[in-house]
């Protein structure tokens, strides 16, 4: 794990809307998905990170497929040992995208 890393502080692009960072990490090989019609917006996804696992809830597939996308993002960053905490996201548009001025 990057020394000092919170869930609040790891670099995930594009950057989820709610990012709510808890104390401890996640050593636990346990990992609930499933999908939920209306329990986010359409492609959203809710993730819990614990110290005993992860679950994942997408408002549907594509929405479990991109929080899948971020816990790989956060597995990149940290390894083994995710921070805990919750992420939250969706799009405010059907097709998602990163503009990059550079």
């Amino acid at each position: 794990m990057i020394p000092g890393a919170s869930l609040d502080t790891l670099a995930f692009l594009p950057r989820p809307r709610r990012v709510r960072a808890a104390g401890g990490t996640c050593t636990g090989k346990k990992l609930d998905t499933r999908v939920v019609p209306g329990s986010c917006p359409v492609q959203g996804y809710r993730i819990s990170i614990r110290p005993s696992g992860i679950e994942l809830t997408g408002a549907d597939a594509p929405g479990l497929a991109y929080g899948l996308a971020t816990l790989n993002q956060a597995k990149r960053e940290c390894g083994r040992a995710i921070p805990c905490g919750d992420i939250e996201d969706w799009p405010d548009f059907p097709v998602r995208g990163v503009m990059l001025d550079v």
